[in-house]
């Protein structure tokens, strides 16, 4: 249903008019034998959605804490991440941590996290450290994990 011109969202519901919705950029990333290592750019972490194709058991690397707060303006201490992985590959994809990176799991603290084929996981990083800043000597980050789920499947 569309809004007439005298019907703008602002007056259908004035409390929503200043809501920011997130916006997401999906990346298709394909993990193979041939690819070794695979570290995600700081655009491909802020991009909020990774699609990926783990072909062959391989390891997808999060970015340094350093790349991160230089891929935001602005960046400050609480600063928060989320990022959407969906493996929909055939194998068993791992996720490691780079430097000035801490992941906190709600079991144990590790330092990879893997993800079986069809399934999802929600990760969420926050900024504890800019290097300079509040007396801090380097970028730092603390990586969540909320678990995984299974994947839709068509």
């Amino acid at each position: 249903m569309a809004l007439s011109a005298r019907r703008t969202p602002e007056r259908a519901g004035p409390l929503l008019s200043g809501v920011v919705l997130q916006k997401l950029s999906v990346t298709p990333i394909t993990l193979t034998t041939g690819g070794g290592v695979r570290t995600l750019t700081a655009a491909e972490t802020l991009g909020g959605f990774l699609a990926l194709n783990c072909d062959d058991a391989q390891t997808c690397k999060f970015p340094t804490a350093t790349a991160l707060n230089a891929g935001i303006p602005g960046v400050e201490e609480g600063t928060a991440i989320y990022l959407d992985v969906i493996n929909y590959g055939d194998t068993t994809a791992t996720f490691a941590i780079n430097t000035g990176i801490t992941n906190y799991t709600p079991v144990t603290v590790v330092s990879v996290l893997t993800m079986a084929t069809l399934t999802a996981r929600k990760f969420l990083l926050i900024c504890t450290g800019v290097n300079g800043v509040n007396g801090k000597t380097a970028d730092s980050w603390n990586l969540y994990s909320f678990g995984i789920t299974a994947a839709a499947v068509a």
